[in-house]
């Protein structure tokens, strides 16, 4: 949904996918890059570039020592952003010639200021996202897309999500505080038995 229909992406364009240790993009890097993405991301910490280099990230900005908006390097194509936050326009200046910034979530805060010359100059598609707003045919149809498209790539290897724990689903009030420490790198899943 995000990467294809609202970011548009096309192979061999860059991709910049905000909070590299999220679940979120333990499983959007490593799609990405098999679908010929030059992917961008970014942590807070050098420990955390260490834990997310396996999902193969062409450049991990460290943002304890580096402004991503500076340091990242590649002009940006499309965004998935579930970051949002203060900081979000500070990349505008960066991007290419009408790249599509995809916003997913707001896990950084729910205000910005966004340098409107930029959004003009650049010609910056800005586009919120959100599955659940969408009808069930839409659902329907993103679904099949998913399993045509993406399901061959997550069945021969070309696609591995990181999943940091485990656990079962009568466990799920400790899963959550392991969302919300921000312990994990990748997804915790919940495993219902019969």
């Amino acid at each position: 949904l995000n990467l294809f229909h609202e970011g548009q992406f096309q192979p061999g364009e860059t991709l910049f996918f905000p909070a590299g240790a999220s679940g979120l993009a333990s499983v959007g890097i490593p799609m990405a890059k098999a679908f010929g993405a030059y992917v961008i991301t970014s942590v807070l910490t050098a420990d955390l570039c260490a834990r997310i280099a396996h999902l193969g990230a062409d450049r991990i900005v460290d943002l304890s020592r580096e402004n991503t908006e500076a340091e990242a390097g590649h002009p940006v194509d499309v965004a998935i952003d579930c970051l949002a936050g203060e900081t979000i326009g500070q990349c505008f200046p960066y991007v290419n010639e009408g790249c599509r910034w995809v916003l997913i979530s707001t896990l950084a805060g729910v205000t910005t200021t966004v340098p409107l010359r930029a959004l003009l100059t650049k010609g910056i598609i800005f586009k919120g996202s959100m599955l659940r707003k969408r009808s069930v045919a839409e659902k329907g149809a993103l679904l099949e897309e998913l399993v045509q498209k993406v399901w061959p790539k997550l069945e021969s290897g070309a696609i591995r999500p990181t999943i940091y724990r485990v656990l079962p689903i009568e466990c799920a009030q400790e899963a959550h505080a392991i969302l919300e420490s921000g312990e994990n790198v990748g997804k915790v899943v919940l495993q219902v038995r019969p």
